[in-house]
């Protein structure tokens, strides 16, 4: 778990074992989620760039966040 967290942050050892435990968990849990989100967008965007219309609609939805 530790060196997880340290991987994803970029964070060295003595950095994550001074962190308040509840902000280490919090961190570690938020981990998967944001690997999610990367996952979902990459996965939008490779099945958007199927089509003409599937690309100028996330070029949309883009410009909207």
């Amino acid at each position: 778990m530790i060196c997880r967290v340290m991987a994803f942050y970029g964070m060295r050892p003595g950095e994550v074992k001074n962190l308040p435990i509840r902000t280490f968990w919090l961190m570690s849990g938020c981990v998967d989620r944001i690997n999610a989100q990367r996952d979902m967008r990459l996965l939008i965007v490779s099945n958007s760039s199927q089509s003409e219309e599937g690309a100028r609609s996330l070029s949309e939805r883009l410009e909207k966040e």
